[in-house]
């Protein structure tokens, strides 16, 4: 059997080494997506966008703290309210301190 060698592109070969990365990407990310039937393009890309970054930050979260078992929808649940609860807890405050005059 004869061989014959071949001179590929660096990009070529980078394509075929992370597109194994890309499908489980793709496919984490259609088990939960963040965005629902979007008309607009631009919403389509911020959506695809966070839905990354949440993937992502998981997926570092998860090698930080070992945690494999963390599901993608509870990290979800879990990083909307620890960045919601400041605009709360400001708005309680704000609440507060606003008697009403009887």
């Amino acid at each position: 059997m004869h061989r014959t060698s071949l001179v590929v592109l660096a990009i070529i070969g980078a394509y075929d080494s992370f597109m194994n990365a890309v499908d489980h990407m793709d496919q984490i990310r259609s088990s939960c997506p963040t965005h629902h039937c979007e008309e607009r393009v631009s919403m389509t890309f911020f959506t695809m966008i966070l839905d990354l970054a949440i993937i992502n930050a998981r997926a570092i979260y998860n090698k930080l703290y070992g945690q494999k078992n963390y599901m993608l929808t509870t990290f979800k649940q879990a990083l909307c309210e620890q960045l919601v609860m400041p605009l709360v807890r400001s708005r309680e405050e704000r609440n507060r301190r606003v008697t009403p005059k009887v």
